[in-house]
């Protein structure tokens, strides 16, 4: 009995600072979040969901864990075998719903990335070359197939409630049959974890400026690594000591999550709102730009740095000024071949990605000073 009263004490040490931690740091980032869920960065974030995870989180940890820790920790008994398993039960349920709401939030993340990339290509093409947006294959994109297992529709939450329910009765059996339910949580988070590191592999980091890639890669390495643990302490520890081990994973777990969620997440906003808006001096002098900045010109170069300049120009709705540059160094490109113009004369020449060319060359080729005409006509008018 005496042996108990450190792991008691200890128990309730993580519990305490856990709740200090967690209700004060939550509730100061929800509140700074929420006020600036307008805005289009928190917006395209999916504010509901993250102040949801923070919630359950808190819920969980807080509240039902403990409650559920009790008998065995304290030797507290709630009466009857059915109301002890209602507790485990409702334990179980909060487990997986943080679990699958912090899922649904990285899918929808994941599918709004997906679809802008791909809308991002279709325009350029479609406008560039005049044509359809069907004849640049936008109906074989999964995106624009599967479109109700995106943010618009509630199939994903259909989905997620129909998992956790399926994962619920299975640890529920589990636990009544064999006691080890620990076993379909880790392989659940496993399963789960290792695939959104795949997704994370496939975001490429300079599109990427919600910083999903790195939020996604975060929680991954978290949970497998709570995982490893919790499957090494439920192998070798009992009773007590495993009751205090599995909360202080489990808290520094959710504590990182939440972390990841809200203020890392807010540090990305503040940091992007620097970058974005620098401040003038009072004599309003200009910024001076860094030394290794690269001018227009080196960015178009490469197909890298010309499709993050079309993804930066559809995001300001002023496309039509890339689309203007790629024309008229089309139209420069067809008078040097017509001899119309020397190349020492042509004063600014950008060489844009082979790709490019080929679809301008094929949209507009100039036979004669006839055709140039028409396309300087057409340049001028736009």
């Amino acid at each position: 009995m005496a042996s108990a009263v450190p792991v008691r004490a200890l128990y309730l040490s993580v519990i305490t600072a856990e709740i200090l931690v967690m209700c004060i740091f939550c509730g100061y980032y929800c509140q700074k979040i929420w006020t600036s869920r307008n805005v289009c960065f928190f917006r395209r974030r999916f504010v509901k969901l993250t102040m949801a995870q923070s919630i359950f989180s808190v819920i969980y940890m807080c509240i039902i864990r403990p409650i559920a820790d009790a008998p065995v920790m304290f030797n507290v008994h709630y009466g009857t075998m059915s109301q002890q398993h209602l507790i485990c039960l409702g334990c179980y349920l909060l487990i997986y719903v943080l679990c699958v709401l912090v899922c649904i939030r990285l899918w929808f993340l994941w599918f709004n990335y997906s679809r802008n990339i791909h809308l991002v290509r279709r325009e350029i093409a479609a406008l560039i070359t005049e044509q359809s947006a069907d004849d640049h294959g936008v109906h074989r994109h999964w995106t624009t197939t599967y479109e109700k297992l995106g943010p618009a529709s509630n199939v994903i939450y259909f989905l997620g409630t129909l998992w956790m329910l399926l994962l619920l009765t299975s640890s529920v059996l589990w636990e009544a049959f064999s006691h080890h339910s620990w076993r379909i949580r880790a392989v659940f988070m496993l399963i789960v974890f290792i695939a959104v590191l795949m997704i994370a592999y496939r975001i490429k980091s300079w599109r990427d400026e919600l910083g999903i890639k790195r939020e996604m890669q975060m929680l991954a390495y978290t949970a497998l690594v709570c995982v490893a643990l919790l499957t090494v302490v439920n192998l070798l520890f009992e009773a007590q000591i495993l009751c205090l081990l599995d909360a202080a994973v489990t808290a520094v777990g959710t504590s990182v999550c939440n972390y990841v969620s809200l203020m890392w997440v807010w540090m990305k906003y503040q940091q992007q709102q620097q970058q974005s808006d620098p401040a003038d001096d009072a004599a309003g002098a200009a910024v001076t730009a860094p030394k290794n900045q690269l001018d227009l010109a080196r960015v178009l170069q490469s197909k890298d740095g010309f499709d993050a300049f079309a993804l930066h120009c559809v995001k300001e709705f002023n496309v039509e000024n890339l689309l203007f540059i790629c024309e008229a160094m089309h139209f420069k490109y067809e008078c040097q071949k017509l001899g119309v113009v020397s190349p020492e004369r042509q004063s600014i020449w950008l060489e844009l990605p082979v790709k490019t060319k080929r679809v301008l060359q094929h949209k507009n080729i100039a036979h004669n000073l006839h055709d140039l005409m028409d396309h300087y006509r057409y340049l001028y008018r736009k």
